[in-house]
């Protein structure tokens, strides 16, 4: 059997709907602070692996100017024998038909589905 407040009823259920009306309004204020606070700790993630992605980037290019690789010095430091040697093997043509190789492979390998061995 449910009681009655009499003349206290009209207060009651305002009472109840503003409390309603209250923890709605909080819960709403809690998860836009969690959603918040998970944008904010995403950003930071993507924040940090952005600057070490641009110092990768930035070493690169600070060690690609300091090392001047020109083989053709070594070469050019080798005895005349073993340059002839060399050329009657034709070691020049055989370093450029197997690079031609290996890039076209390389470039096999962007093709989808095509996968050679690998």
């Amino acid at each position: 059997m449910e009681a009655s407040l009499g003349p206290f009823e009209w207060l009651w259920s305002k009472l109840v709907g503003g409390f309603e009306w209250l923890l709605e309004r909080i819960t709403y204020i809690y998860l836009s602070m969690w959603e918040t606070y998970w944008a904010f700790l995403v950003d930071a993630v993507s924040l940090v692996f952005d600057l070490l992605m641009g110092l990768a980037v930035t070493l690169l290019d600070a060690l690609g100017q300091q090392l001047n690789f020109d083989p053709q010095q070594y070469i050019n430091a080798l005895p005349g024998e073993v340059l002839n040697v060399m050329g009657a093997l034709h070691l020049g043509s055989a370093t450029l038909i197997i690079t031609a190789a290996i890039v076209i492979r390389l470039l096999l390998q962007l093709i989808p589905f095509v996968r050679l061995g690998s």
